[in-house]
């Protein structure tokens, strides 16, 4: 999922995809990929002035696409055994507590928080980088790959 604007051209992006974000697990790269477009989209929303419900759509889309990942993610880590598990849930706890405050706040004030932009920008490349690269250094030290593939067909 690539979201574009109305006119179907990119426009200015909050956070560009770089390839050091790639934890080499193609399923999971992807999800975080549609992640940052989401986060992308929200961000091209607030600049065209949108709709404010235009707005909430979309961060409720963000929101169910972030928690079908973190579900994802948390079984897969489990699946191969990975010590951290329950660390990184909590983890990913703290972060659906913020954006459901920060998404009760948004409906109250009738806008969204510039702040909650960049905590989620932040956050998730922060995440990507510390907390997905090492269970992504423990599967890769103990598969060569193929194991993510098997997990991931099973959702397909």
């Amino acid at each position: 999922m690539r979201p574009v604007t109305a006119g179907g051209e990119k426009s200015m992006e909050l956070v560009r995809w770089k390839s050091e974000f790639n934890l080499g697990l193609d399923g999971i790269d992807e999800q975080h990929q549609t992640l940052l477009d989401l986060i992308n989209e929200v961000w091209r929303l607030i600049i065209a002035k949108a709709d404010p419900q235009a707005v909430m759509k979309v961060l409720e889309e963000l929101e169910h696409y972030t928690r079908e990942h973190f579900r994802d993610e948390e079984a897969f880590m489990r699946a191969v055994g990975y010590k951290g598990v329950e660390a990184h849930v909590r983890e990913h706890e703290a972060f659906v507590t913020r954006i459901e405050r920060e998404k009760r706040g948004a409906q109250a004030a009738g806008q969204l928080s510039l702040d909650l932009l960049r905590f989620l920008e932040n956050w998730l490349i922060d995440h990507i980088q510390g907390s997905d690269r090492a269970y992504a250094e423990y599967v890769q030290k103990r598969s060569s790959g193929s194991l993510l593939s098997r997990f991931f067909r099973r959702f397909r």
